[in-house]
C-alpha cells in the first residue's frame, strides 16, 4: 500500500488564495481508507474510500472546523442516517437510501429545537408532515403524496388544543372543515368544494351559542 500526499494550490485574482491538501492511501491506484482534505491547515473533510469510491463514514467541516455534515457512504452514494449542521448547531437529520432521502427527516430551528418532521419516499415528500410551535407543541399535521397535501389536516394552538380540522386534495380544502376557539369551543363549521364555501356555514360564539348562519358561498375570512 502506498501513502501519498496531494497538494494543490489555487490562487484567485480577487480575494485570498486557497491551498487544498489531500492526504490518504492509494491501493492499486485507487483511493483507499481515510482521506483528509485541508485548506491552509484547516480540516475540510475526513472521509473513507474503498476502490476509489466513498465508502464508510464521512465528516465535512466549515472554515471554523465545525462539522457541516456527518454520515455514511455506500459505494459512492449517501446511505443510512445523515446529520447536517450550521455553525455547529444541528439543523436536520434523516436517512438516505442510494443517495435519496427515504424515511423520516427531522428539522430543527436556529436554537436546536424541533421544527419539522417530514417523511420521504425515494427523494419525494410522501407520508406524514408535522410542524411544531417554538414551545415544542405540534402546530399542524397532515399527509403528503407526490409532494402535495392529501387527506386529513389538523392545526393546533400552542397549548395543544385543536385549532382546525379538515381535508386537503392537493392545494384545495375539500369536504367539511371545523374551526375552534382556543378554549376548545367550536367556532365555525362548513363545507368546501373547489376552494369555495358551499351550503350554509354555522358560526358560534366562544360560549357555544349559535352566532349566525351566512348564506352559502359567503366571501368571508376564516
Amino acid at each position: 500500500m502506498l501513502r501519498i500526499v496531494f497538494l494543490i494550490t489555487v490562487c484567485l485574482s480577487v480575494g485570498p488564495s486557497f491551498a487544498f491538501e489531500y492526504q490518504g492511501n492509494l491501493l492499486n491506484g485507487e483511493r483507499d481508507g481515510l482521506w483528509i482534505t485541508t485548506n491552509k491547515g484547516s480540516v475540510l473533510s475526513r472521509c473513507h474510500y474503498k476502490e476509489g469510491l466513498l465508502n464508510g463514514s464521512c465528516i465535512k467541516y466549515d472554515a471554523s472546523e465545525l462539522p457541516t455534515s456527518i454520515g455514511v457512504y455506500l459505494n459512492g452514494q449517501q446511505h443510512g442516517n445523515w446529520q447536517y449542521f450550521e455553525k455547529g448547531v444541528l439543523k436536520s437529520e434523516g436517512p438516505y437510501v442510494a443517495d435519496e432521502k427515504h424515511g423520516i427527516w427531522t428539522l430543527y430551528d436556529d436554537n436546536g429545537k424541533l421544527f419539522f418532521k417530514k417523511e420521504f419516499r425515494h427523494g419525494v415528500e410522501e407520508g406524514l408532515v408535522e410542524k411544531y410551535h417554538s414551545n415544542g407543541q405540534l402546530e399542524y399535521s397532515h399527509p403528503k403524496f407526490d409532494g402535495l397535501a392529501q387527506g386529513l389536516w389538523v392545526d393546533f394552538y400552542d397549548s395543544g388544543q385543536v385549532k382546525s380540522i379538515g381535508s386537503y386534495d392537493g392545494f384545495r380544502k375539500i369536504g367539511i372543515w371545523s374551526y375552534y376557539y382556543s378554549n376548545g369551543q367550536l367556532r365555525m363549521r362548513g363545507t368546501y368544494l373547489g376552494r369555495e364555501k358551499i351550503d350554509d356555514w354555522l358560526y358560534y360564539e366562544p360560549d357555544g351559542t349559535l352566532s349566525r348562519i351566512p348564506m352559502k358561498n359567503a366571501d368571508e375570512d376564516i
